[in-house]
């Protein structure tokens, strides 16, 4: 999808990741984080050893969607396994391809 980028959220890009989590908590009915919750997760996605990994979907520039996801270790699996905490497109954006490609990515 040409316009389209996906992209790890760092310093500069985290305000776009607030704003997504705000919209995705008014779609859900639900109160939006504190601004406390905020600094934990900033602090916890942008350190060394990130506790989780999370990605703006842009498109023309804009923010459309985000996926927030850590990695665990099955123990029966002998494996690493991924755990999709959060995906999240714009009611606007969906069926149209915005949430299938934070998958694919």
């Amino acid at each position: 999808m040409k316009d389209l980028k996906i992209v790890k959220v760092h310093k500069n890009n985290f305000k776009d990741l607030t704003l997504m989590i705000k919209i995705s908590a008014k779609y859900l009915k639900q109160d939006a984080p504190e601004p406390k919750a905020f600094q934990r997760l900033k602090k916890d996605l942008l350190a060394r050893n990130h506790q989780c990994e999370a990605y703006i979907e842009t498109f023309k520039g804009k923010p459309v969607g985000f996926v927030i996801f850590y990695i665990a270790y099955a123990s029966f699996l002998g494996k690493p396994t991924l755990f999709l905490e959060d995906i999240f497109v714009l009611k606007e954006k969906r069926v149209q391809g915005f949430g299938k490609n934070l998958f694919l990515f």
